[in-house]
């Protein structure tokens, strides 16, 4: 017991350590710089949309007042059973900025989401594209802060992390560990060097050069990827592209998963793909989270002269300086962060009942559609093998 308290301390201070060094590199977007200059891009954003009625909404009426100058919305309607389809023929009437590809049925060997951006990309006419989710709600400025950044740094892929809003306590909590995981996972801070394995991409804010996108292989190379955004970020990398991030703390909001049901669900497909589409790796990373939440907490229940419960409360030190770190950085709550313990117990909890349903069903499911978790390792298999690259290369070649 002793020695998985002590390991689960010394990795929370490792991950308070690592917190501190990515806010102290990655920088805020809205402290971007922001002028006005003679000449803007085109730029092309790009939505896959199923049954998001109600979040496009929102969506788009942030995205039409936008003061960016040359500016095309393209919209995949992927299958949609609400009122999608009519609120965009209606609003695409109103403003020629907007334009809609609908699409009927999902082709063999495709994820939806994948295949309705490959027919949103092939439609656009941009010279970047911002690719971003229905339930984004950007500010008047944002994409011309994003834009200029892109410019002047001589970027090829720029993504920012959301402000997230409308969630309830325990949410938020899950999200910032989830968010933290993430950045920690995908070395976020080290995004602007060369580091093969530094990559970093959100759906709710991938801006790629079109130039470079074309050259990566595009949705082709991702056609059953579930974690798309981070798909984006490894084609880009992959090329040679130079890349950046940011965070935000208000321009660009997204209401994710308001319950912890909704997050429940929404996470399986991600944390089914972490496991790699094995059912039992999810179910032991679950386990390895809700371990690492509990170990120091269980230290602080051994003698007050035990050298491991020294470890543990240093854990907990760490944990409350991350914290006051995050407050003055992102002007976070305190207790978000210093509650993130039990944020990894339920998300571990989570990916463990993903991976029993994985493991029962033999399936994903995403938006009421199935896919097999056979076709989706086999699909990582020629990721991994290079025959994607191959395929680009031969359809160049043609």
């Amino acid at each position: 017991m002793n020695t998985w308290i002590v390991i689960s301390s010394i990795l929370w201070i490792l991950s308070a350590w690592r917190g501190w060094q990515q806010y102290r590199s990655i920088g805020l977007f809205e402290q971007l710089p922001l002028s006005e200059q003679d000449r803007w891009p085109r730029l092309s954003v790009l939505i896959a949309s199923r049954d998001q009625a109600a979040q496009l909404r929102q969506s788009l009426e942030a995205l039409l007042a936008s003061n960016y100058p040359q500016l095309e919305i393209v919209v995949a309607n992927d299958r949609s059973q609400d009122d999608t389809s009519n609120y965009l023929e209606q609003l695409a009437q109103k403003d020629a900025r907007l334009r809609l590809v609908t699409i009927k049925e999902l082709p063999q060997g495709w994820l939806g989401k994948t295949h309705a951006l490959q027919q949103a990309v092939a439609e656009a006419t941009g010279e970047y594209y911002l690719f971003t989710d229905a339930d984004v709600k950007l500010s008047q400025d944002a994409l011309r802060r994003a834009i200029q950044h892109v410019l002047k740094q001589d970027l090829e892929h720029f993504s920012v992390l959301p402000h997230y809003v409308n969630q309830g306590p325990l949410t938020e909590i899950c999200t910032a560990v989830s968010n933290s995981i993430l950045m920690a996972t995908r070395r976020a801070h080290l995004v602007g060097t060369k580091h093969p394995k530094a990559v970093f991409g959100l759906g709710a804010f991938n801006l790629v050069k079109a130039q470079s996108w074309w050259k990566s292989g595009g949705f082709s190379a991702l056609r059953l990827e579930v974690m798309d955004d981070i798909g984006v970020a490894k084609l880009i990398k992959a090329v040679g592209g130079k890349a950046g991030m940011a965070i935000s703390t208000q321009s660009i909001q997204i209401c994710w998963y308001e319950t912890i049901w909704q997050m429940q669900r929404g996470l399986r497909k991600v944390q089914i793909a972490a496991g790699r589409y094995q059912p039992w790796k999810t179910i032991l990373q679950g386990l390895g989270l809700i371990l690492l939440g509990l170990g120091p907490t269980m230290g602080k229940e051994l003698p007050p002269d035990s050298p491991v419960q020294d470890i543990a409360t240093l854990a907990y030190l760490s944990l409350l300086v991350l914290a006051l770190v995050r407050k003055k950085h992102l002007q976070r709550s305190l207790w978000v962060t210093i509650l993130s313990p039990l944020g990894q117990v339920c998300l571990g909890l989570m990916s463990i009942v993903a991976g029993i349903e994985a493991a029962l069903t033999r399936r994903l499911t995403w938006r009421d559609t199935h896919y097999s978790l056979a076709e989706l390792r086999a699909f990582r298999r020629l990721q991994k093998s290079g025959q994607l690259r191959r395929e680009k290369q031969a359809h160049e070649a043609q």
